[in-house]
C-alpha cells in the first residue's frame, strides 16, 4: 500500500502528516529536525512505497536528502503555489457561507475579494456563529494578501541587482514576476551558445520519432523546464490578443495547427527573442506593438 507524507518544514522541528491511498490520515506528528528522530518516526511506514512532499524553501535540501535516504520518493512543492491553493480554498468557503445564508453581493463591485467586496463582507451582519466564521475567513484572506505583498516586495528588491531583469521588463507584457521567473529558470544566459540550446532546455523543441525506416516529427518533448514553459505560454497568451508580430505569427499557424500547437510555436519564437535580449545582441529589446 502506498503512503503519502506531507511535511511542514520548520527551523527546529517539522510537522508530518501521513495518509494512505484512501486519503485517510494515519498519523500526525511533530518531530525534532534530527535524522535519527525522523527515521524512527517514519519507520512504521517505510516498508511500503512512500511519496513525500515538502515545500521548496531555502532549507529544504537536508530534508530532501534525509527522506530520499530512507527510500521515499520526494517531490518539491512550489511555496507560492501552495499558498495560492490555500487562499483559493478560503475564498471558496466564503462563497459557500454566503450561499448557505442566501446572500448575494450587490452590483457595486465586480470582485468579491477586492477592496469594495471585502468592505461589503465586513458590513453585512450575520448571526453570531456565522459572523464569527465570516471574520475568521476574512482575517485569513488578509493574511494571505499580506504574504503576497511581502513576496512582491521581495521580488522587486532582488531584481534591482539584476540589470537583465530591467532589460526584460522593457519587453511589453513582461512584468516583475515574469522577469524574475524567466531569469531564475534560465540562469546565466552564457550557458546557452545559441537559441537552439535554450529552446531545448525549455522542452519546447519539436520531438522526432524514429523506428527502422520510419521517421516523423511529433509534439514538443516536455523534457525541459516546465516553469519556463508555463511562464512563456502565459506571456504569449497576452501577446496573441493584441496586434503585433507575435499575433500575426500565431494567426498564420492556427488554421492548420490548431490553437495549442500555434500557441506553443509562438511561445518558442518569443523565447528566441528573449534569448537575444539577454545576450545583448539587440540594440534594444524586442518591441511588440499594441502592448506598450
Amino acid at each position: 500500500m502506498q503512503h503519502y507524507i506531507g511535511i511542514d518544514l520548520g527551523k527546529q522541528s517539522s510537522y508530518f502528516v501521513v495518509k494512505n491511498a484512501k486519503n485517510k490520515i494515519l498519523r500526525q506528528m511533530k518531530v525534532v529536525n534530527d535524522p535519527t528522530a525522523i527515521g524512527q518516526a517514519l519507520q512504521p511506514f517505510l516498508g511500503t512505497p512512500c511519496l513525500a512532499v515538502i515545500e521548496a524553501t531555502c532549507n529544504y535540501y537536508w530534508m530532501y536528502q534525509q527522506l530520499a535516504g530512507l527510500g521515499c520518493q520526494v517531490k518539491l512543492a512550489h511555496p507560492l503555489k501552495t499558498k495560492a491553493i490555500a487562499s483559493a480554498k478560503i475564498k471558496n468557503q466564503c462563497h459557500a457561507l454566503l450561499t448557505k445564508l442566501n446572500l448575494r453581493p450587490t452590483d457595486d463591485f465586480s470582485h468579491l475579494f477586492g477592496l469594495k467586496g471585502r468592505q461589503w463582507l465586513q458590513n453585512i451582519k450575520l448571526a453570531d456563529v456565522f459572523e464569527f466564521q465570516k471574520q475568521q475567513l476574512l482575517e485569513q484572506i488578509e493574511y494571505y494578501n499580506h504574504l503576497l505583498e511581502k513576496t512582491d516586495w521581495q521580488i522587486e528588491k532582488m531584481l534591482r541587482d539584476f540589470p537583465e531583469a530591467q532589460r526584460l521588463m522593457e519587453i511589453p507584457g513582461i512584468g516583475k514576476f515574469g522577469a524574475a521567473l524567466i531569469l531564475a529558470e534560465i540562469g546565466p544566459i552564457e550557458r546557452f551558445p545559441s537559441p537552439k540550446q535554450l529552446v531545448g532546455y525549455s522542452g519546447m523543441a519539436p520531438g522526432l520519432y524514429e523506428s527502422g525506416q520510419t521517421s516523423h516529427g511529433r509534439g514538443i518533448t516536455h523534457e525541459g523546464n516546465k516553469f519556463l514553459r508555463w511562464i512563456l505560454c502565459e506571456l504569449t497568451h497576452r501577446h496573441i490578443r493584441n496586434p503585433g508580430p507575435l499575433r500575426d505569427f500565431y494567426l498564420r499557424l492556427k488554421p492548420a495547427k490548431g490553437h495549442g500547437k500555434a500557441l506553443v510555436a509562438t511561445a518558442r519564437k518569443f523565447l528566441v527573442q528573449i534569448y537575444f535580449v539577454l545576450k545583448d545582441q539587440l540594440d534594444k529589446p524586442v518591441s511588440v506593438p499594441g502592448l506598450a
